[in-house]
């Protein structure tokens, strides 16, 4: 009997959701009870759904979750009881709405809508009330110097913070709504005569192509936006409006989606991964001193282990003769190769982390750097693993937190592996034809229609200025991703 209830309620939803959907595109011509009637099965009658009386002839629809009560009252309910016998002397200050698809998305978007009597459709006022937090800064971008403000999730509150913070005329901005279940709204911006209209254009052509099941987040939509096979992010994100606003100035288009305080920055290229806020606070030969030590954490992160790998078991004529002995002697009665041996740290350590993720913040790095150190020196103090491989193996876990962008770190320790193999195979020639492998698919992929190692291939000289090296800002240009424009040069 369950099952057949269960089916039986599954049906009606079933049959609901086709009424609603024949339903979406209709005009309100039918009459007052027959209007509210159906607004009522489209919506599922919900608990928070309030249907309020204005005299004989009008009646308010909201949702009382999503709507300021006391704005409904001075909006609708309080004129409307004064003018029932006349309401459409109302009418020229609301909006009006002739189908049920736009009854239903008012109602969803937080606004209250009046249906009159003798008058077909409804009226719709704007009296939203979503909850919202204040513009603080993100815990995942923590900066010392500029301005400690980030993204919220609400999109009309992003839109603002970016023009506070680009007052140019030539700041452009657009409205899409994703073509899922969900109806995410999203918005661009661009500022006009910096952006190159190739990138603009395969921007808005990708975006109106999304017919996603579900995107709730910017995330989510970056995901459809670049190809599944790529394993280096092709799509730049932040939650810093400041780090939006260089954006635009370089030339580059920012993605807003409401519920997500994340900003989507395209196109994204190799360079903008080593690029932190702090660069353009500081002076220039301090960003670029800071910037070649994250570059060397990129290829230490990357490389350490596998060369450790390749000089201690293949190349070992390279290798001085007392650091030699040293590591051959820590190797003693340990029971497993160095291959294997390596492979087995960086996966523990790789399990720490994740168990630190998901410990509560207040307490989980701690337990992941004791829990890291407790077993490394008992797997040492026992013989299972030697001290010099789990000296590297730290390092290179500790490399990968230097690095802006976690996404660049997280494939960077992915790709960790086969060189660790290719080094155990063939030694410093495969770890070597590994890395070259791995510059040729960077150089294959593009962004949006932008080489990814732009400028250093193809090279733009003008590009490099603030690459590795950043020139002082007095001297410092638009970026490579700009289109370069003779009137404003």
């Amino acid at each position: 009997m369950d099952e057949i209830s269960d089916l039986a309620t599954h049906c009606r939803g079933v049959l609901n959701t086709i009424d609603a959907a024949a339903w979406t595109g209709m005009s309100m011509v039918e009459s007052h009870e027959q209007r509210l009637a159906r607004l009522r099965r489209m919506l599922g009658n919900p608990a928070d759904l309030c249907v309020r009386p204005v005299g004989s002839l009008v009646t308010v629809m909201y949702l009382s979750t999503i709507v300021d009560e006391a704005q409904v009252q001075d909006t609708l309910v309080g004129p409307l009881s004064q003018q029932f016998d006349s309401p459409p002397a109302l009418a020229n200050r609301l909006a009006p709405i002739d189908t049920y698809g736009d009854a239903l998305n008012a109602l969803l978007s937080g606004k209250a809508i009046a249906l009159m009597r003798q008058v077909p459709g409804a009226l719709a006022a704007n009296t939203g009330k979503w909850p919202k937090r204040d513009p603080t800064e993100p815990p995942a971008e923590v900066i010392s110097r500029g301005p400690h403000t980030g993204f919220i999730e609400r999109l009309d509150t992003n839109v603002a913070l970016i023009r506070m913070g680009v007052p140019d005329p030539r700041l452009r901005y657009e409205n899409f709504v994703m073509a899922s279940r969900s109806g995410t709204k999203a918005g661009l911006f661009y500022i006009e005569g910096l952006v190159s209209p190739k990138v603009l254009q395969r921007v808005r052509g990708t975006l109106n192509s999304v017919r996603p099941s579900m995107v709730t987040d910017a995330r989510m939509l970056a995901q459809h936006l670049t190809p599944s096979a790529h394993l280096f992010p092709t799509v730049g994100s932040t939650e810093r409006p400041d780090v939006a606003y260089g954006a635009l100035l370089d030339g580059r288009v920012v993605v807003l989606t409401d519920g997500s305080p994340t900003a989507l920055l395209i196109p994204q290229v190799f360079a903008n991964l080593l690029s932190v806020p702090d660069d353009y606070y500081n002076r220039g030969i301090v960003a670029s001193f800071e910037r070649a030590f994250r570059f060397l954490g990129l290829l230490g992160t990357l490389t350490i282990s596998a060369l450790y790998v390749s000089l201690a078991s293949i190349n070992q004529e390279l290798v001085p003769t007392p650091l030699f002995l040293s590591i051959a002697q820590a190797r003693l009665g340990i029971p497993m190769p160095l291959v294997l041996e390596i492979l087995t740290l960086e996966a523990t350590i790789e399990l720490i982390r994740q168990a630190g993720l998901r410990l509560p913040s207040s307490f989980g790095q701690s337990i992941a750097i004791v829990g890291a150190v407790v077993i490394g020196q008992s797997a040492v103090l026992a013989g299972l693993l030697s001290a010099p491989a789990v000296v590297v193996v730290s390092v290179g876990f500790i490399m990968s937190f230097i690095l802006p962008s976690q996404a660049t770190a997280m494939s960077l320790r992915i790709l960790r592996f086969p060189l660790i193999l290719l080094a155990s195979a063939f030694g410093l020639f495969g770890l070597v034809w590994g890395l070259l492998l791995l510059f040729i698919y960077l150089s294959s992929l593009e962004s949006f229609g932008v080489p990814y190692l732009s400028p250093v291939t193809p090279l733009r000289l003008r590009g490099l200025q603030d690459t590795i090296v950043r020139r002082s800002l007095r001297k410092l240009r638009r970026s490579f991703v700009a289109r370069p424009s003779p009137t404003t040069e």
